[in-house]
């Protein structure tokens, strides 16, 4: 019996001083995925190096090579490892889903949609190949193929709340509000984990339908519930719009005090500022955050209707007709985001003496946004002034 018990021991010993086994591929996959989390990015690119030489042929290593490189933003070597993980799994979507991302943050929007295409051939019950192909479709300006793909997101996803604010997004900038408005509604029970954001995005569609009271609510709603800086500032920013636009510019200047007191150093809110100072006839105020505009905006070519009707009233009005031209190109390429670039600009066109471009911007505003009070204003205008 003494003798079996040392031979036990022994074996316990050998055990706890062994060697440890080699780390296999999902190990070093798991590890620098890890390491990504924790901020490590040097070191998640040497673990996978040393995936892909454990297992140059196997396409997850290369997968794990262009999440690294994306997480980095090295963004040309990681389309080159997604491809790479393509080829060695020509029958697996997700490296298309992938390489058809970082092609967007590459702005390769061609490159982008043949990916998504690709991936959706492989695995077209995937509705994030549906996502990456509404993306393409809608930066290379189709819009209604873009929704259409978006609804087939959905209908694989029905409850991602991502997926109805991009939809909601594009039916918005296609100028069908009530659709956008819907899908904005609808998605706030989707999106619990981002519900300030979600109320945000509510509070700015209520205001294309004209909807100011529900626009209200629902931005008070977001700054109440928004844990970052940025996020409530923007909720307070569209609580100062809802306010203006249902005429309480009191209201509207103290909604929009407190976003510039959060994010101090955004133009967009001392524009905002500016706005409802010129609306509300308070030139020092006005002149005040347009001065901001100046100090913070980074581009030269910022386009600001608040600075064009500004230079329009109290001049240099060669600097307004400027403005007005950045901001015309503006719409003719998007469209026109918000109600502001037709009315405030259309303003500055009539203090510049310029009615037929008055009636330009008015009337493209009014159907653009025919329910908006803005576009309701406008269309008054047109009509009084045939």
């Amino acid at each position: 019996m003494k003798h079996l018990s040392l031979c036990l021991v022994l074996l316990c010993c050998c055990a706890a001083f062994a060697p440890a086994a080699p780390p296999t591929l999902n190990d070093l996959i798991d590890s620098a995925l890890a390491q990504l989390r924790a901020g490590q990015q040097d070191e998640a690119l040497t673990t996978v190096r040393q995936a892909v030489e454990f297992a140059p042929t196997a396409a997850d290593a290369w997968l794990a090579v262009g999440y690294v490189r994306q997480e980095r933003k090295e963004y040309p070597p990681a389309a080159a490892a997604f491809q790479k993980a393509a080829r060695l799994a020509p029958e697996r979507p997700m490296p298309w889903v992938n390489l058809a991302w970082v092609d967007n943050l590459m702005h390769r929007y061609e490159e982008m949609e043949q990916a998504s295409r690709m991936a959706i051939r492989l695995g077209p019950d995937l509705p994030m190949a549906w996502r990456g192909l509404a993306v393409a479709q809608s930066s290379l300006g189709r819009p209604t193929e873009a929704i259409e793909s978006y609804r087939q997101a959905l209908r694989l996803d029905p409850r991602n709340g991502r997926y109805r604010a991009y939809l909601a997004s594009v039916l918005a900038d296609a100028g069908r509000d009530e659709e956008a408005f819907e899908e904005y509604e609808a998605g706030l029970d989707e999106m619990s984990n981002q519900l300030a954001i979600a109320s945000t995005n509510l509070a700015w569609s209520a205001q294309n339908v004209g909807n100011m009271e529900r626009s209200a609510e629902a931005a008070t709603e977001a700054a109440r519930l928004a844990t970052r800086d940025g996020t409530r500032a923007e909720a307070y920013n569209a609580l100062a719009y809802a306010r203006m636009y249902a005429g309480d510019l009191p209201g509207a200047t103290e909604a929009v005090a407190q976003a510039a007191q959060l994010a101090p150093g955004d133009p967009y809110y001392q524009d905002t500022a500016a706005i409802v100072a010129l609306l509300h006839n308070d030139l020092p105020a006005a002149e005040k955050h347009l001065a901001g505009v100046l100090a913070q905006a980074d581009d030269e070519d910022y386009a600001s209707p608040a600075l064009a009707l500004y230079w329009a009233q109290h001049g240099p009005r060669e600097q307004a007709r400027a403005q007005l031209d950045r901001i015309e190109r503006n719409i003719a390429r998007t469209g026109g985001s918000i109600a502001d670039d037709f009315y405030l600009s259309g303003k500055a066109a009539l203090a510049l003496g310029d009615s037929a471009q008055a009636r330009e911007l008015f009337e493209a505003g009014a159907r653009r946004f025919p329910k908006h009070p803005w576009g309701v204003e406008m269309r008054a205008w047109v009509q009084a002034n045939p």
